[in-house]
């Protein structure tokens, strides 16, 4: 009696994910789209289903005056003229993707430095649904 075991199909399953590997640039396009929604969730939810941070504190009395005196609405939170909400861009390649803003309030406002007197407000946030919808996209690409 004798047992055999081709390996020809793992060995062509391989090769494929292999050549799928060397340019993963589908596969981050739809990464940095989804973060780009995440952004945009936050932005409408006004930070309420975080995980990582506290939810997005309400803005000060002073903020709210200095918007009235403005001309501007009391909300929603960080939606005053709307640079910081729209000043994303989307950039991808074949090993990487991301979501970028040009506006330096951006930074702060994510990191919620010390230094700065606005409040931690994440405006892009990893939650593990987002992290699971990431690995699902690189699966779906990598295997046939």
């Amino acid at each position: 009696m004798a047992f055999s075991v081709s390996t020809r199909a793992a060995v062509s399953l391989i090769s494929g994910i292999e050549k799928r590997a060397k340019d993963e640039s589908k596969s981050n396009k739809k990464i940095s789209d989804l973060l780009e929604k995440e952004k945009n969730r936050q932005f409408s939810e006004e930070g309420k289903n975080t995980e990582t941070a506290p939810r997005w504190a309400k803005l000060s009395r002073r903020t709210l005056a200095e918007r009235a005196a403005l001309g501007f609405p009391p909300g929603p939170i960080l939606v005053r003229t709307g640079k910081l909400k729209k000043n994303w861009a989307k950039a991808f390649s074949g090993d990487f993707a991301a979501l970028k803003s040009n506006t330096k309030y951006a930074a702060q406002h994510q990191s919620g430095r010390a230094s700065s007197r606005l409040p931690q407000r994440k405006l892009v946030e990893f939650k593990r649904r987002t992290v699971d919808e990431i690995k699902t996209i690189i699966v779906r690409h990598l295997l046939p």
